[in-house]
């Protein structure tokens, strides 16, 4: 029997004798092997969202690290040639 319909009947049972269950911890629930391979694929996919935005910073880190040096290095060369 699938565990909602479960629930249900038992929340149903309770009420008869003026209990009303709130909430209820469900343990021991095997999910069927199609579930399992889906959730596997949506966190693969989340996990490959985040690397790839993790990875999109990264290139922007050292775009900006590359453009700092390269300034710092055009600068120096106009001192030198200011010098000479």
């Amino acid at each position: 029997m699938h565990w909602f319909l479960t629930c249900h009947m038992h929340m149903k049972a309770m009420s008869a004798y003026g209990y009303e269950i709130v909430q209820t911890l469900i343990v021991d629930i095997e999910p069927d092997e199609r579930v399992k391979r889906a959730m596997n694929e949506i966190n693969a996919g989340m996990i490959m969202c985040l690397f790839s935005m993790f990875l999109a910073e990264l290139k922007l880190l050292f775009f900006f690290i590359h453009a700092i040096r390269r300034n710092i290095h055009l600068q120096e060369i106009s001192v030198i040639d200011l010098v000479r």
